[in-house]
């Protein structure tokens, strides 16, 4: 069997055994979408970006010894599914949703690893800066959370292994090596009145939509709830996913306000962090609890109880901090200068 891959926008042929071997040459640095760009083109190119990029960091996911890979692999896997999203309007439905299903197993399997990653790095972070003695037992927790995430890369590596990975990726090569490929077509000669189409006529009803879907939530985060906030949180993502998908063809200013997206995303990504690091600590807890007891009278699992609730009660600090500062953040994010800067980055269109 024959599979292929793509370099810098390009297509090679390949072995199957070629491909875990060598393992694609570097990503594009940018996908090369044009104002003119048909939308299902525009699509296409941006979806090669991404794939070429996801398949860059494979190799080293497989190591096992570059947790950032995993987190760009990841990434890669969300920008896509992103893509998907933006651009499924202009491409046959089934296609699109036979991608849309085979990517999300992919990105599930990193999710899984990569989350147990981050929290673990935070768990150490926060140890780093304890005594000597607090850090010890704190200790039997890090290494829960380290066999945890060993565990964890069996599945990844299983499913890169997998005869449905390969698949997934002929199939998203098969996607992208064509132009035109599973986009709609218009029936007969031109449509009267025509439809938009093209990416200058399409991106800006896109972004400011999108912009309107984020500016929506501020008459309701004074004192909002953490799930507000989460929502706000996806909407955001959205946002930025869609300016930087067009980020090519706008104008210079949609670097500010990608920035500033960045900036409130992270905010409110430290909030549900924290949300969700309580909620596991609780859980962490209860389990050091009942083999404290079943260890009767055991000083040192007495000691890590203590240490994980004492660090509990840390990450549920930060989550009110982060909470009560997200209507300031939202703010910061909403003022004049960044509403014109995206004006006139739309505007270059």
């Amino acid at each position: 069997m024959r599979v292929v891959t793509v370099i810098s926008l390009g297509i090679v042929p390949m072995t199957e055994a070629e491909v875990k071997d060598t393992q694609r040459a570097a990503a594009p640095n940018a996908p090369g979408i044009r104002p003119d760009d048909d939308m299902s083109e525009a699509g296409r190119k941006i979806l090669a970006f991404h794939l070429a990029r996801m398949l860059k960091e494979e190799p080293d996911v497989r190591k096992g010894d570059d947790a950032d890979a995993v987190h760009d692999m990841r990434v890669a896997t969300r920008r896509m599914r992103s893509v998907l999203r933006i651009f499924e309007p202009y491409y046959e439905r089934p296609r699109v949703k036979s991608l849309v299903r085979r990517l999300r197993r992919v990105a599930r399997a990193l999710g899984e690893v990569r989350d147990l990653d981050v929290f673990r790095l935070k768990t150490e972070a926060y140890a780093a800066g304890l005594s000597a003695r607090s850090q010890s037992a704190l200790q039997p927790l890090l290494d829960r959370l380290r066999a945890q995430e060993d565990a964890a890369r069996g599945p990844l590596m299983k499913m890169l292994d997998s005869k449905r990975y390969a698949e997934t990726v002929s199939a998203f090569t098969g996607f992208v090596e064509h132009p035109g490929q599973a986009a709609k077509r218009t029936p007969g000669g031109a449509p009267i009145p025509p439809s938009p189409s093209r990416v200058a006529h399409v991106a800006p009803g896109l972004v400011y939509a999108q912009w309107g879907a984020v500016m929506a939530f501020a008459p309701y985060l004074n004192g909002a709830s953490v799930d507000m906030l989460h929502a706000l949180r996806i909407e955001l993502k959205r946002l930025r996913y869609l300016l930087e998908a067009f980020d090519e063809v706008m104008g210079v200013e949609a670097a500010v306000v990608i920035e500033a997206t960045k900036s409130l995303q992270d905010h409110l990504g430290d909030l549900q962090d924290s949300r969700v690091a309580v909620s596991l600590l609780d859980g962490y807890l209860d389990e050091f609890s009942r083999e404290t007891d079943d260890a009767g009278d055991n000083l040192a699992a007495t000691r890590t109880a203590s240490a994980i609730r004492k660090y509990r009660d840390a990450r549920l600090r930060e989550q009110n901090t982060l909470q009560s500062g997200a209507q300031a953040a939202f703010e910061a994010f909403a003022s004049a200068d960044n509403k014109r800067a995206l004006a006139l980055a739309v505007a270059a269109l």
